[in-house]
């Protein structure tokens, strides 16, 4: 929209994920399991979880955001598995970004210490809490 200011949109657009295909060429840090679930066994409860974990970056640069995605393995007598990660051909179900509200400036070798908290909202029983932590400093986003 020419003529109107739109910076007070930025911080309501950056609280909710969004979900793009991010080429795997953006990515900048090793890739982690924050949660294994087995889907015979799984309850609607296990969804809601914390996870600690440490991403060591790869590259010199600011970084921008974290990116979510799964893997799916089917213990079948022919083993199947597919990825909705970067690294893989795109799926329907993309990746889930979740935008930081300031670049973040790393170094190749450096770790983060991060924590994921993700609780399921009361009001939607799709929508999902998360609250994102990264060397001490905690974002918060839904997930929709």
């Amino acid at each position: 929209v020419y003529g109107y200011k739109m910076s007070c949109m930025r911080s309501p657009i950056l609280e909710e994920a969004s979900v793009e295909v991010v080429p795997n060429q953006y990515v900048v840090s090793n890739s982690v399991n924050v949660l294994d679930l087995n889907i015979n066994t799984c309850t609607v409860a296990d969804t809601e979880f914390s996870s600690s974990f440490e991403l060591k970056i790869t590259k010199d640069c600011d970084l921008t955001g974290i990116l979510g995605y799964f893997d799916t393995f089917f213990d079948l007598p022919t083993p199947v598995m597919f990825s909705t990660g970067p690294q893989v051909k795109p799926t329907h179900w993309k990746q889930t970004v979740f935008f930081l509200p300031e670049k973040l400036p790393v170094k190749a070798s450096q770790t983060l210490s991060c924590k994921m908290v993700c609780k399921r909202m009361k009001t939607d029983a799709r929508a999902l809490k998360v609250s994102l932590t990264l060397d001490e400093k905690t974002y918060r986003y839904t997930v929709d």
